[in-house]
């Protein structure tokens, strides 16, 4: 009997034991909940604090309208399960980010971030980027500015394109600017039969509103 009774005492330990163990696990357990949104968004923030180097002024330039999970559905099906029996699971692929860029309260330009599923920022059109953010910034000397300072010093030029980039100074700069250096320009490609350089191409900095640097070739 004795025997006994230290039986039903050691299962009763063991029990209490497991039950204890049971709830301790569960007491430990947490589940870890991940805003994609906001890794999103700073991804964004970040590259481009990156591009212009310097802090970007977001709010209120920069007003996000939506965040957009690009999913694609993966089917499983296991052998041993009836022919028209399958799983499906829903994979992210990246973001879409739009955003409205606004000066004034009112609405200039916007512009699209797409994200893969890493939170890399893939695609945002570089150029029109920093041209976006500076118009809603009013850093940026507009085109017709910019195509009438270059009309005052080259009268009789005609023009064969007239683009906006981001990218280096690749020859004669004037006072200021040296090659090699990084800014948004207005790229002036074209002759002049009233001058005596007869191919014009210039690089008028967007956002002083001086010309950076030009190129000027001498024909006979």
């Amino acid at each position: 009997m004795k025997k006994l009774s230290l039986f039903f005492l050691f299962i009763s330990l063991a029990i209490s034991g497991f039950s204890q163990n049971t709830t301790s696990e569960a007491d430990t357990t947490k589940e870890v909940v991940i805003n994609t949104d906001s890794l999103a968004t700073t991804s964004v923030f970040n590259y481009v604090k990156e591009f212009l180097g310097r802090n970007a002024s977001f709010e209120p330039t920069f007003q996000l309208q939506e965040i957009q999970r690009i999913t694609d559905s993966i089917h499983y099906h296991d052998s041993l399960w009836p022919a028209d029996s399958s799983l499906t699971k829903e994979q992210i692929l990246g973001y879409k980010l739009n955003y409205h860029l606004i000066s004034s309260d009112q609405k200039v330009d916007e512009i699209t971030f797409y994200l893969n599923s890493e939170f890399l920022v893939l695609d945002s059109g570089l150029a029109t980027l920093n041209y976006a953010v500076q118009l809603a910034n009013q850093e940026l000397t507009s085109y017709e500015v910019a195509t009438a300072k270059v009309n005052a010093e080259y009268p009789g030029a005609i023009w064969k394109s007239i683009t906006l980039k981001r990218g280096k100074i690749t020859h004669y700069t004037h006072t200021g600017y040296k090659v090699g250096d990084f800014l948004t320009h207005y790229y002036f490609d074209g002759i002049c039969k009233t001058c005596s350089y007869q191919i014009i191409r210039l690089q008028f900095d967007a956002e002083t509103g001086k010309i950076a640097s030009e190129l000027k070739i001498k024909t006979n």
